[in-house]
């Protein structure tokens, strides 16, 4: 409900149901389906295993490779942050879909109340829809 007020305010909203396996199965390619973290303890922990799990092989790698590893475990925390929320917020239980431009997928943009909001339009199957 709250983000029903706070995204539909004057009553011009709506709302898709989505069937979250077929919705998960359909964007495996195309950006992936991710729960929103809101408390410190699970930031902490979502950034530890991810760092955990890229740093034990990174003294395996080859010299010349090391730069274009470190350049995706920094990519891979920057979208991280898309999935961090202000614990005020925990009572939506938020989950979004996070992905970049790239040539299949360019970037879009349309007006949200004065301001430029990017989106990257996807192409969903009906069976994606409850």
């Amino acid at each position: 409900m709250s983000q029903w007020r706070a995204y539909a305010p004057t009553n011009d909203g709506y709302c898709i149901v989505f069937i979250s396996e077929a919705l998960s199965k359909a964007l495996t390619s195309k950006a992936p389906l991710v729960k929103m973290i809101y408390r410190e303890d699970e930031v902490q922990r979502a950034v530890n295993g991810y760092l955990d799990a890229l740093l034990d092989p990174y003294s395996e790698i080859p010299g010349q490779d090391k730069d274009a590893f470190l350049t995706l475990l920094t990519i891979g925390l920057a979208t991280m942050l898309y999935r961090i929320k202000n614990p005020a917020f925990e009572s939506e239980a938020e989950w979004r879909l996070v992905t970049a431009a790239a040539e299949d997928r360019l970037e879009s943009f349309r007006v949200v109340r004065g301001h430029f909001c990017p989106y990257i339009p996807l192409h969903l199957e009906p069976h994606c829809f409850a």
